[in-house]
């Protein structure tokens, strides 16, 4: 079964259309989040969202390791993860591009 629990900050980025404050450093493992800065930190769950254009975030569904990684506010983010393309790497059968929502958090104290 996937993980869809993990810790993340907060941070302002910036997009084409704007800035706004996003989850970011979004991780399975609380120490991984803290390597990137200071809090506060953040437990979220993720929902997979199969709706095109409503996703808040993207990431990697890994097949053979049965986990999400790679978890972005930015689709290309994930995408610039691939030398050869992400569709190469679907194509074969290792994963899948995924979107996201968040469907809860709590800051951690």
């Amino acid at each position: 079964m996937y993980n869809t629990i993990f810790f993340a900050r907060k941070s302002v980025i910036h997009t084409k259309t704007g800035k706004s404050e996003k989850f970011v450093d979004i991780y399975a493992n609380i120490k991984a989040v803290m390597m990137f800065g200071s809090g506060p930190y953040y437990r979220i769950v993720l929902r997979e969202n199969n709706e095109s254009g409503l996703s808040q975030y993207y990431g990697w569904k890994d097949f053979k390791y049965k986990s999400y990684d790679m978890i972005y506010p930015l689709e290309e983010a994930v995408k610039m993860c691939f030398p050869y393309g992400i569709e190469a790497e679907e194509k074969a059968g290792h994963g899948k591009l995924i979107g996201f929502i968040v469907e809860s958090y709590e800051e951690l104290t």
